[in-house]
């Protein structure tokens, strides 16, 4: 079976790295994709790069409309409601693919059904490589080990990075209309409606140059120093907790009729972590193991959420 596959790609002042971007969707080693470009205001001569490339390559599409600084998390749930695939791949405007991203990446949904793309909610994410601006090396693979993709892990902490994410048409028709105001970004909800009602795939190989710079919308840790900044930054963290709360309640709201047992529960008690007494709260977090990837930040949850 030939598959359709779609690349969604948010934009905005995005003209000093984009052409490099699309110039390695171009250089891929499955060539049958289109690319559809949602530009969400720019005024840098972003879109006049995407109309070149669109005037001299026929997969690639700028999707218009009047609605303009929506941010990345509203731009590509916009163009995932628009456009219709088999499988959608999502991308950044300012990183490069690694020629055969595309084929590493759709591979894994061929294993959940024979009829390669139907009946199971799938995401697969994969490793990338983090670089500077002018792509040299920060960090070969982002992360070191398999990672966790189940509730207990990302109701807490996304451990997706969008630009490395595909779906299938099952998934995206489950996360469609969400109330955005509750989520916190496309890719973390994603996964979250993919560890509870479908099924996540994690590829250890790095598939592509994650661009870090002044102008990124998300970055990562560069560093272990890093990390220890941001796990200790404790408004910030548990303004993050408090936001994975709200999403929680969206997930629940949503496909609580469509969830197991055991899921529903375990949201709730998710859920009930921002109201329990500190010794509930403990019992729930023995219990439910909520955690993070790493054991600093898993520690540092579990110390913000009983003494906040």
């Amino acid at each position: 079976m030939s598959e359709s596959i779609a690349i969604l790609m948010a934009t905005y002042n995005g003209a000093r790295y984009i052409r490099e971007q699309i110039m390695s969707i171009q250089s891929q080693t499955v060539q049958d994709w289109n690319l559809y470009i949602r530009d969400d205001g720019s005024s840098d001569g972003t879109i006049d790069i995407i109309r070149d490339f669109c005037l001299s390559d026929n997969r690639i599409h700028l999707f218009q409309d009047l609605e303009i600084h929506l941010g990345p998390k509203a731009s590509f749930m916009k163009l995932l409601a628009s456009i219709n695939a088999d499988i959608y791949l999502f991308s950044d405007q300012d990183d490069v693919w690694n020629a055969n991203k595309i084929g590493l990446t759709i591979a894994p949904f061929h294993q959940y059904n024979d009829n390669a793309v139907d009946d199971v909610p799938v995401l697969v994410h994969t490793n990338l490589s983090v670089v500077d601006q002018d792509l040299k090396v920060l960090t070969k693979t982002l992360h070191k080990k398999n990672i966790s993709s189940n509730l207990q892990v990302l109701l807490p902490a996304n451990n997706v990075t969008g630009c490395t994410v595909a779906i299938n048409q099952n998934l995206k028709e489950i996360a469609l209309n969400p109330n955005l105001k509750n989520i916190v970004m496309h890719d973390w909800w994603l996964a979250l409606c993919a560890a509870s009602l479908g099924k996540i795939y994690f590829i250890q190989a790095s598939t592509m140059l994650y661009r870090q710079h002044g102008s990124n919308q998300v970055g990562t840790d560069r560093n272990f120093f890093d990390k220890i900044k941001r796990v200790f930054s404790s408004k910030k963290e548990l303004n993050i907790f408090n936001s994975s709360i709200e999403q929680a309640k969206e997930l629940l709201r949503k496909h609580e009729h469509h969830m197991s047992a055991e899921v529903r529960n375990l949201i709730r008690e998710y859920i009930g972590l921002l109201d329990s007494s500190t010794r509930q709260q403990f019992s729930i977090l023995v219990k439910y193991k909520f955690r993070k990837n790493s054991i600093l930040g898993s520690l540092w949850l579990w110390m913000m959420i009983m003494l906040k």
